[in-house]
Formats: C-alpha cells, structure tokens, sequence
C-alpha cells in the first residue's frame, strides 16, 4: 500500500500527520522536525508562502510558531489523528473574513451554478459506478444529469436528483453478490447492514470533508446545495454529494463482496460490533490511502487527497467569483 506523505504542502497549505513530530521556525522557515530522530529536519517551507496549518494527532508546535501565525496571518488548524476538527489559531489579521465573506455573499445564480455542478457530478459518477462493475447504467440516469445540468431552480434541481438517486438504487442490488441484498435506501434508522454500511461511510467522509472545509477558512455550516439547520454541516454535505458512488458505495460493496464483513459482524439493531467496527476503521483508512488520477488536476492522487481538494476548489471558485468549480467526476 503506497501511503500519502506525512508532512505536505498543498497550494498554501501545511499538513503534518507524522505523530512525534515538533513543527518550529528556523531562518523565515516553516520546519517540522522528527523528535524521535534527533530532530531530524522532515520538511521545510517558506512562512510567506503558508496560509494555513493543519496538523494532526501527537504533532507539538513551539510558541514561535504561534507568533509567526500572528505575524504572517496564516490560521493553524487542530484535529485528531483520525481528522476529528478540535480547534483553531486564527491571528488578527487573515484571509478567513475574505473567505466567509465570499461565501455568504454569492448570488442566487452564482449558488445554483455550483448546486447544478454538485448533483449532475453526483448522477454521473453513480452511473459510472454501475458501468465499472459491469452494469449498464439505466437510460433514465444520463435523462436525469442533462436535466440536472440545467434546472431552473433550487426545488427542480432537488427533485432531480431525488428521481436519479431513486432509479440508482433500485439496481444497487446488482452490485453485490448472492449473500446480501438491497431493496431500498433507508435511514435513521437504517432499516437493514447494507444501509447502516451506507451511512455509516456517508457519516464518515462528510467528517473528513468537513475538517478539509475548515482547513482552507471556509465555514461547512453555510451550505450551497443543502439548506441551512442548525448543528448541519451543510456544505460539507454539498461537498461530499460526487463522492458518494464511486467512494462509499464502492467501498462497502467491496467489503461485503469480499467478505471483509459478515453478517456475524452485526448486531440486532444493524450497527457493527465493537471489534467489526474497528476492523472497519482500519479498511476504510486503507481505502482512503489509495491513489487514483484525480479527474480536475490530472496527477495522481489518495482518494483522502481528493477530499481535501474539493474543498480547496470550491474556496477557489467563491474567491475568484467566477464559474471555475469543477466537482470530482470520475469516467469510465
């Protein structure tokens, strides 16, 4: 298994998830040194050319670097090893005003542009899923991306991707092998294992878009798509809509086809049991390892990567103010 590197600059952004590590200033330098190695100097960065700091799990930072953060406006974001959200640095002067400025202030068409992008890149990839697993995609599914591609509004747009997600799900059943089976989307509560799988890794990757979202000073609780409640991560959700098919229906059909889990790993109510679930955390980490040719940058990319750029994109786009925001599609 070919792993993400443990400390990485993206754009202008910092990631450090090597755990014992101490990031510091050396020289206008950003350093992020191995303290189970004599200090040995891992990564060095320029600290004009940082924006943000995301670090991980059991990663110090000396006080110099909060008062550089302070000095250079870049935000220094906490999350667990696991990339749980816990806090953040944010000095006096910075981009996240700007940022959360440009996403409350978009347009109603400006909004709708990127919502039709998000749902007709959601019924294309839950297409593509089906013709990679040797299924032919229903007619109906190509009717209901064209139509997605242009709505006139928000309520024609849901209603869309209501039906197509609808007709995607009546051939899920094909896409698993003779053990299990599927007849409808259900939730809270999930009314059979392959459905609390399903949400289960839905709950899973809107986590982890989440923290991507607060890692580029964007606000995941002011959605685009999503309306608004309190304690939803709307955008988060918005984000995370291409990803569902070819990220998490692909990835628990593929752990029951192959019998990674079983029907002795559930309990009655459907939920995994302790030992399932951690077994299952391990996988999905794997899964979120493997690397791909992201669609948008044509390089190669950890599926856990292309998150992290949705999120990045998207802050492009609202900055910039113009049609640039390209979701993640994946073809056959």
């Amino acid at each position: 298994m070919t792993r993400r590197p443990e400390v990485t600059m993206e754009e202008s952004t910092v990631y450090v998830t090597k755990q014992g590590t101490q990031v510091g200033i050396s020289g206008g330098r950003l350093e992020v040194r191995d303290q189970k190695q004599d200090g040995e100097v891992l990564a060095s960065f320029p600290v004009t050319k940082v924006e943000a700091l995301n670090i991980f799990g059991g990663v110090d930072l000396t006080t110099h670097v909060y008062a550089t953060a302070h000095n250079e406006s870049f935000v220094i974001s906490v999350f667990t090893r696991n990339g749980t959200f816990r806090g953040q640095f944010v000095p006096a002067k910075n981009t996240q005003a700007k940022v959360h400025r440009a996403q409350c202030s978009i347009t109603s068409q400006e909004q709708l542009g990127i919502a039709r992008a998000i749902v007709t890149a959601r019924i294309h990839n839950a297409a593509t899923l089906l013709s990679r697993r040797e299924i032919t995609p229903p007619p109906k599914l190509r009717e209901y991306r064209d139509a997605a591609n242009t709505a006139a509004g928000m309520d024609e747009l849901r209603g869309i991707e209501g039906a197509a997600i609808s007709c995607y799900f009546n051939h899920f059943d094909s896409l698993l092998n003779d053990e299990w089976t599927f007849e409808t989307r259900t939730r809270k509560p999930p009314e059979d294992e392959i459905n609390a799988l399903l949400s289960l890794t839905y709950s899973m990757l809107t986590s982890r878009v989440k923290s991507a979202i607060y890692s580029v000073n964007l606000n995941p609780f002011i959605g685009i798509y999503h309306s608004n409640r309190e304690g939803r991560p709307s955008l988060a959700l918005d984000l995370v809509e291409p990803f569902r098919a070819v990220f998490a229906d692909a990835f628990v059909t593929t752990l029951v086809n192959r019998q990674v889990m079983t029907h002795d790993d559930f309990r009655k109510n459907h939920y995994l049991s302790e030992n399932a679930f951690r077994r299952y955390l391990t996988h999905l980490d794997e899964f979120l390892d493997q690397r791909l040719r992201h669609p948008v940058t044509d390089r190669k990319r950890t599926k856990l990567d292309c998150l992290r750029l949705e999120a990045r994109h998207l802050r492009q786009a609202l900055l910039e103010r113009v049609n640039t925001y390209r979701p993640f599609v994946l073809h056959t």
